[in-house]
């Protein structure tokens, strides 16, 4: 799964039983916020980014569902 627009990753701590979970953030201080959180869950990912003109190939985990709240 890999959510645009993770922030601090408020839904990401929900999805973690995932396989892989990416999550992305423009904000950089989101993204280092959810990075740090999640530093210990091997299938999460956290990158920064945007919506526009993401390929969610470009992560090293491969998803099937994209979700943006």
């Amino acid at each position: 799964m890999c959510e645009i627009g993770c922030g601090i990753g408020n839904i990401t701590q929900f999805v973690l039983n995932c396989k892989a979970v990416v999550g992305i953030d423009r904000w950089r201080a989101s993204y280092e916020q959810a990075k740090q959180r999640f530093r210990d869950h091997l299938e999460c990912e956290v990158r920064p980014g945007a919506a526009v003109g993401f390929r969610v190939m470009m992560c090293r985990r491969m998803v099937d569902t994209v979700v943006c709240l």
